[in-house]
């Protein structure tokens, strides 16, 4: 059985309570972890404690790349145990992961901003000047889930390390095995400097919130709504800033200039890309009342040709989702809708194995928009007039995409968005590695920013020199 471990200040520690990882594949047994204590957590955080915040300089980041792409093979089949994902979305979620090692300097050097410096005042003759600089926040303790794996860990790694921050981590314990590969990757290419700023553990969640309150600087959080809204509220009354990211979901609205070809493929793959388990995933269609009835009788055809299966096998464009708890949350809320594809029956392979489901809403079914869920689920509405506009209320909204040929109709819905990503004629769901990252509502103040100044404090100097 594979062991793996856990990274303290760049050092590799095989201590703590086994734990089994389970693949949503099989419900085999692909693994064990070790889960560190409250007291190790603790002891993790002490340690990890500095006074003096200096920016660190990421170099050599070309040997990480190397290796990485190295052991690809690797990355794809790890991914893939552990999360269910087709193999196609396992190269391109690793691909992603080298693409970002490989550019991240360039990309760093792209994205810098210089901040603003003013006269104290206009009114009066002072000598005094006002600058906005940015620092440090000093220790990030940062939370990932399991939809993401590699590629969001290595996103907070670099970009908070670049920040001049200390790193501690706690990704899902379903993808430890994807970790130890990066921890090993990590290991043998960074310069000693950076390592020791950087921990990678397994814990309980509530262990590591509870020592993130009291010695963290800064929390970042990713995961579901639900968690994050009580995490962000637990920050707050801790006096501690805290980057909050739940779910999100796409919201498509197609007039009648767009070119059905082209929507029809971009909503397919947008539904079922990653098993429908991301949060830019496409979850809400308004299309117009002229283009609907082909629209709507062409996509049921493709997602009803979907194979659902063992990611493994030949041919499968969907495997499993990651739990069957998963898989009846979204099976009630299909039953409250008018469903026109896929069956509320599980597949034979078991109840986490479930085909794209479609329903067909009605002009006051917008209570679908709300609804939490994680999972290939979509709703489709056809609109007349201006009746798309009410449905650009989603309370869980990353995306709004528009597909349309018409520039005053494009330029009425970004005016009409509330969205913090608007996307014009592509797929929602299938985005850079290297994009901005933020601006859905229960993330506070964490609006969308590149990621390095997520992790940077800008505070304002008061100077007469």
């Amino acid at each position: 059985m594979k062991e793996f471990v856990n990274l303290i200040n760049g050092k590799i520690l095989e201590n703590g309570y086994s734990f089994e990882v389970l693949s949503p594949i099989d419900q085999k047994i692909i693994g064990e972890g070790r889960l560190l204590s409250i007291k190790d957590v603790d002891k993790v955080f002490e340690q990890s404690y500095v006074e003096d915040r200096k920016v660190l300089k990421l170099s050599r980041l070309e040997g990480l790349g190397r290796y990485i792409k190295k052991i690809r093979e690797k990355f794809i089949r790890q991914i893939t145990l552990e999360t269910g994902y087709t193999l196609q979305d396992s190269k391109d979620i690793v691909d992603g992961s080298i693409e970002l090692v490989t550019n991240f300097s360039k990309y760093i050097h792209d994205t810098s901003t210089a901040l603003p410096e003013s006269k104290f005042s206009y009114s009066s003759q002072v000598s005094r000047r006002l600058k906005l600089v940015s620092r440090p926040y000093g220790v990030v303790a940062a939370m990932t889930p399991q939809n993401a794996p590699l590629i969001l860990e290595l996103n907070i790694i670099l970009n908070a390390l670049s920040a001049g921050n200390t790193i501690i981590l706690r990704p899902s314990s379903h993808c430890v095995g994807t970790i130890t590969l990066l921890i090993d990757a990590l290991v043998k290419t960074l310069q000693p400097d950076l390592l020791a700023h950087i921990s990678i553990i397994s814990c309980k969640a509530v262990d590591f919130l509870d020592v993130s309150y009291k010695r963290a600087n800064l929390i970042h959080y990713i995961g579901g709504s639900h968690y994050g809204r009580k995490i962000l509220n637990d920050s707050l009354s801790h006096n501690l800033k805290a980057l909050v990211d739940g779910e999100g979901n796409s919201t498509v609205v197609i007039d009648e200039t767009a070119n059905l070809d082209q929507v029809i493929k971009a909503c397919r793959d947008g539904i079922i890309r990653c098993n429908g388990e991301l949060c830019s995933t496409i979850r809400t269609i308004v299309i117009a009342d002229k283009q609907y009835d082909k629209f709507r009788d062409c996509l049921v055809g493709e997602l009803n040709s979907i194979k659902v299966g063992n990611p493994w096998h030949h041919g499968v464009d969907m495997g499993p989702l990651f739990n069957v708890e998963q898989g009846e949350v979204l099976r009630n809320v299909a039953k409250k809708y008018s469903l026109i594809s896929g069956s509320l029956a599980s597949l034979p392979k078991g109840g986490n194995y479930l085909a794209p489901l479609l329903c067909q809403l009605d002009s006051e079914d917008t209570g679908f928009l709300n609804e939490e869920v994680y999972g290939p689920i979509a709703g489709v509405v056809r609109y007349e007039g201006g009746e798309w506009k009410r449905w650009l209320t989603s309370l869980y909204r990353l995306n709004d995409a528009v597909f349309s040929n018409d520039k005053r109709f494009v330029k009425e819905f970004m005016g009409t968005s509330h969205s913090s990503r608007i996307v014009i004629n592509n797929d929602p769901s299938k985005e850079s590695v290297f994009e901005p990252w933020g601006g859905f509502l229960p993330s506070g103040s964490d609006e969308v920013s590149f990621w390095k100044y997520k992790y940077l404090e800008s505070i304002q100097i008061d100077t007469n020199l």
